[in-house]
């Protein structure tokens, strides 16, 4: 089926009571499906999820496990998108302390 099939051939479809693939919207069993984007909401909020966003050999320093809890309990009643927004304020303020040290 091409992609450029014309609005009348797909409505012809329809009145003949035939689903256009262009509308056709059921998974495929070959559809895969990432596991990690259905459980973010779940688990953005554990350790594990702030653990892994340091590299690899951090966590032998000492405090490492105290700074990790410290973030998860800071981060407890903040939504992702919350976070986004704050870190998008941020980098706003530090542009325009940029812009005006031009001035």
């Amino acid at each position: 089926m091409s992609k450029d099939r014309k609005l009348s051939q797909i409505l012809n479809d329809l009145n003949n009571d035939i689903l256009p693939l262009e509308l056709d919207y059921s998974i495929k069993e070959n559809d895969p499906i990432d596991i990690s984007k259905i459980q973010y909401n779940a688990f953005y909020r554990n350790y594990e999820f702030y653990q892994n966003k340091f590299p690899d050999g951090l966590q032998n320093l000492p405090g490492f496990n105290d700074y990790i809890n410290y973030v998860v309990e800071s981060k407890k009643n903040i939504t992702p998108l919350q976070e986004l927004e704050s870190l998008q304020k941020i980098h706003e303020l530090q542009i325009k302390e940029e812009n005006n040290n031009i001035e």
